[in-house]
């Protein structure tokens, strides 16, 4: 989902800019959720549901190595080198996640993490793709079955855009800027009734 947010705004940059706000807290939103659970895939630690626990599970499953021995061995040579490749990025985001987004360092604060941190975007995306195609060769071998990631990335960012796209096509006359006016109106009533309201407090 994130990454289908991330490549609509260079397909809808003129539709999403028409509310920024709303899509670029979302956007952020999504990339840091979904850092969190990259974390938790590539996590070393025995407890959670990791690649890592996968791999090691079938390496230790008498059954599944009787069946599927040589299918086994090639998801293990495949999942070795993609981690190999990815590790120094793996660390980058492990740091990621201790310095900012699960503890949240007051250093980061004012700061992008992700390049305090020196993982770019690229390679974000790269550690996102490799762990669906680790996990879907595991599923394609074993399971039969194939998960299509790429129907949330795309589908349902673009139905919403679309669905908002419609909305400015059947009123040409909608302006962001008169919301804008209306929310700064409001805002301003808002304040100078909790003036009054504190002010009257204070009297008291």
């Amino acid at each position: 989902m994130y990454i289908g947010m991330y490549n609509a705004t260079h397909d809808y940059y003129e539709t999403m800019n028409l509310v920024p706000g709303f899509f670029q807290l979302t956007t952020k939103a999504l990339l840091e959720n979904s850092a969190l659970r990259l974390c938790r895939i590539y996590d070393k630690d025995e407890k959670p549901l990791t690649i890592f626990k996968l791999i090691r599970t079938l390496q230790s499953d008498p059954e599944a190595n009787k069946s599927y021995h040589e299918e086994i061995e090639g998801i293990v040579a495949f999942h070795n080198e993609k981690v190999t490749t990815l590790q120094p990025m793996i660390e980058k985001l492990h740091d990621l996640r201790d310095s900012s987004l699960a503890h949240n360092d007051r250093k980061y604060c004012f700061v992008d993490p992700f390049k305090s941190v020196g993982l770019t975007i690229a390679e974000y995306h790269l550690i996102i793709s490799t762990a669906g195609e680790i996990i879907n060769l595991v599923r394609t071998t074993l399971c039969k079955s194939h998960i299509v990631f790429d129907s949330c990335d795309k589908s349902d960012v673009s139905i919403m855009i679309k669905a908002l796209d419609r909305f400015l096509h059947e009123h040409p006359d909608y302006s962001c800027e008169a919301d804008q006016i209306r929310t700064d109106y409001m805002k301003s009533v808002a304040k100078k009734y909790y003036k009054n309201a504190t002010n009257q407090g204070n009297q008291d």
